[in-house]
């Protein structure tokens, strides 16, 4: 009897937690994970409907890497909100995530595992990035939902 009910807990928790929003998805695409998201501050972009298969991949792939801000104000003028993405790591304003992990979970999303480093602290996250916009924009999960960034143009030279 015991052991029954132990093994009914995880059944029923799962059952309390099912109001929990799921994170906005991509078409046919599966992202489910350990990943937990509440509703998007702002909509993730669109996206097309026909999804790739869930791939593990060796480094971001291009159509994610450059640099990205708040706004194309932002990207004259470099705010805190700045990223840079490149193939095996992301440089936020305070922080350096070192990737370890990337999986494509769909045409335009991937998902990104790394240990980060800043302020004094060490932590590791996983976290979705979807592209939209023709690639201009760049959704990225947070704690609280989703936020957006603006592709930069790349500088001169």
């Amino acid at each position: 009897m015991r052991g029954s009910l132990i093994l009914l807990a995880p059944a029923l928790l799962v059952a309390c937690d099912s109001k929990k929003p799921a994170i906005p998805e991509e078409p046919g695409v599966n992202v489910a994970a350990p990943l937990v998201v509440q509703p998007p501050a702002r909509p993730a972009p669109a996206v097309p409907a026909k999804a790739s298969p869930v791939a593990a991949l060796d480094g971001i792939p291009p159509t994610f890497l450059g640099t990205w801000d708040a706004s194309a104000e932002a990207c004259v003028r470099p705010s805190d909100q700045r990223l840079m993405v490149m193939p095996r790591e992301l440089r936020f304003h305070e922080s350096i995530g070192r990737v370890y992990r990337v999986v494509g979970v769909g045409a335009n999303t991937i998902r990104v595992a790394a240990n980060y480093q800043g302020e004094g602290e060490s932590w590791r996250a996983t976290q979705l990035f979807r592209l939209g916009g023709n690639g201009g924009t760049l959704a990225i999960t947070v704690d609280n939902g989703w936020v957006v960034r603006v592709r930069c143009p790349a500088g001169p030279g």
